[in-house]
């Protein structure tokens, strides 16, 4: 006995085929994450106009290309085009760009974080630029993005001697998985930044403004002596911009909150009561 396959037209088989594949497509072709939408850029750089990158990241390669310097290797590595940090039960994980450093310039890098357990202390998701040299009790630093995944504000600094610490939060969904663009703009007068395309603090304040040549790094940042729930932080990509380009759009945006930095190295008291007069 023939079955209904036997006598059907091939050109209707096919025509059945494709109309079941059809269905399949909005699953089958979505885009990754990573993959950019030249209509809805997610980087300042697109919006600001900066240009080609002069130094960059993709993470595609198998692993963490040599520029990279971790401490703990078998913590991190590249996965699905990410730079992956994953958390350990104690201490914190780091990747420095080595191969990247300047005194001014713009920075920037697609970030998210996820925490996997709630049983102990979390890590902090921290997206950063350090001094090349003498980096000590996180003194000439600036802070693109630091929060616990999960929380509802992520914050920003720049700190400098001896304790002055310009801060800012801003609220976002931080949730697991979620990607948000943080960008920094540091030069001889100004620091700004900017999150997910949009400028949201620029200090023009002398004291703000070190003038010390800086390298990018992420890091999954343990409180000392404690067991640490697991956690994960992902970049999408990391890049480095020239100033050769002009913004082409402004910059103005509130200046950053005057504090103490209280991580920094023990100051006389009289130091830490001139920041804040």
């Amino acid at each position: 006995m023939l079955c209904l396959a036997d006598v059907m037209p091939l050109t209707l088989r096919r025509a059945r085929i494709a109309a079941a594949l059809a269905l399949l497509a909005p699953l089958a072709l979505s885009a990754p994450a990573s993959v950019a939408d030249p209509a809805n850029p997610t980087n300042a750089a697109a919006v600001f106009k900066w240009g080609n990158y002069a130094w960059g990241d993709e993470f595609h390669s198998p692993s963490p290309r040599a520029g990279w310097e971790i401490n703990k290797p078998d913590k991190v590595a590249n996965q699905n085009g990410m730079l992956t940090l994953e958390s350990a039960r104690r201490g914190t994980v780091k990747a420095l760009a080595s191969d990247q450093a300047a005194k001014y310039g713009r920075w920037e890098a697609r970030v998210r974080a996820r925490r996997y357990s709630f049983h102990r202390t979390p890590y902090r998701a921290i997206w950063e630029l350090v001094p090349v040299r003498k980096y000590k009790c996180g003194t000439k630093s600036i802070v693109l993005s630091d929060y616990v995944p999960g929380d509802a504000t992520a914050t920003g600094a720049v700190r400098t001697r001896p304790v002055n610490e310009f801060a800012f939060g801003i609220d976002l969904d931080l949730g697991k998985d979620v990607f948000h663009t943080y960008a920094v703009e540091v030069t001889k007068d100004h620091i700004s930044w900017f999150v997910d395309t949009e400028v949201i603090r620029t200090e023009r304040r002398p004291e703000a403004l070190s003038g010390v040549k800086l390298q990018p790094r992420f890091r999954l940042q343990a409180v000392k002596g404690e067991k640490m729930d697991h956690g994960r932080m992902q970049m999408d990509w990391a890049r480095y911009y020239t100033l050769a380009r002009p913004n082409q759009k402004s910059i103005e945006a509130p200046q950053m909150d005057l504090g103490i930095n209280e991580s920094a190295c023990a100051q006389p008291t009289a130091q830490r009561s001139a920041i804040l007069r």
